[in-house]
């Protein structure tokens, strides 16, 4: 998910928020914008003009996993994204901390995809995203070629990394190993680790912590598909089955998924056309579906 490496001498222009300049200029990107607000996106010839500027898979899956993660100091703020004379405008995804149910036992119900489209979700300051943090995705939305590429997309990180069974089994890799050290950090820095499973204050002991993200895990999936289908009044899922007759022989393209299992299944939306392509090994030829 980390965007890349630059030397130090690469001209790049590097800005935060609604274009404040860290390097380089926002020239450029400040015309972007003007062009994006009073231009109908709905037209193939802007949407092709913005595809040429702005790397529009790189800012979809950036928007899904900050609306999955309910992410909630952004789109008002943690905005970086960059240029160079070879490249298009690409997002840093960084500073996801308020994230994974960090405010809230249940912050999995929030829907973000709403705040991150311009809506107040809640009667709280970061429920309601500043207009200009939401900009780019409002009208982008208004081209169907993007929306559709932005729901399968979120519809094939749930299908995969965001699928509830594997982000969990991540997450235990993760603070399994850590188990042992936390025991370490409380006995240095706080009132020791069996006093700090027992606490009940605003800071909740570490395995609760871990418990709260898991819940997250478990129930983001459910509900940022129903925040989908209320968003674009989809008629609700239907299951997708792949299998393949030989796995050795090829595999199967989904979207932006690349296949190779004897048998795959996956959720995806009423009312959105799916990519769907048999690519054949060296030494093979694709017969029929």
């Amino acid at each position: 998910w980390f965007i890349g490496f630059f030397w130090a001498d690469t001209p790049i222009n590097l800005l935060e928020l609604g274009g404040d300049v860290i390097q380089g200029s926002n020239e450029d990107y400040l015309d972007l914008i003007e062009f994006i607000t009073n231009n109908s996106l709905d037209s193939a010839e802007n949407f092709n003009f913005i595809s040429n500027e702005i790397d529009i898979e790189n800012l979809i899956a950036y928007q899904v996993a900050q609306i999955y993660f309910d992410n909630r100091d952004w789109p008002m703020a943690n905005i970086k994204f960059w240029n160079s004379p070879d490249t298009k405008w690409r997002w840093i995804l960084y500073d996801t901390d308020f994230g994974l149910g960090h405010l809230g036992d249940f912050d999995y119900s929030i829907d973000t995809l709403s705040r991150a489209l311009g809506d107040r979700v809640g009667p709280l300051f970061w429920d309601l995203a500043p207009e200009w943090s939401t900009l780019l995705l409002r009208r982008l939305m208004g081209n169907l070629e993007f929306r559709n590429g932005f729901i399968n997309h979120f519809a094939d990180q749930l299908n995969t990394r965001f699928r509830a069974g594997r982000a969990i089994q991540h997450l235990d890799s993760i603070a399994g190993p850590m188990n042992l050290e936390m025991l370490n950090h409380f006995d240095r820095w706080s009132e020791g680790y069996e006093e700090n499973l027992a606490n009940i204050g605003p800071v909740l002991p570490w395995n609760n912590r871990v418990s709260v993200i898991k819940a997250f895990l478990e129930n983001r999936p459910i509900s940022i598909t129903e925040a989908i289908q209320t968003r674009f009044q989809l008629t609700g899922t239907y299951e997708l089955e792949v299998k393949l007759s030989d796995p050795d022989a090829g595999y199967v393209v989904v979207n932006s998924l690349q296949l190779s299992n004897e048998e795959w299944r996956g959720v995806y939306f009423n009312e959105i056309p799916i990519s769907l392509r048999a690519v054949a090994n060296e030494g093979y030829r694709f017969s029929h579906w």
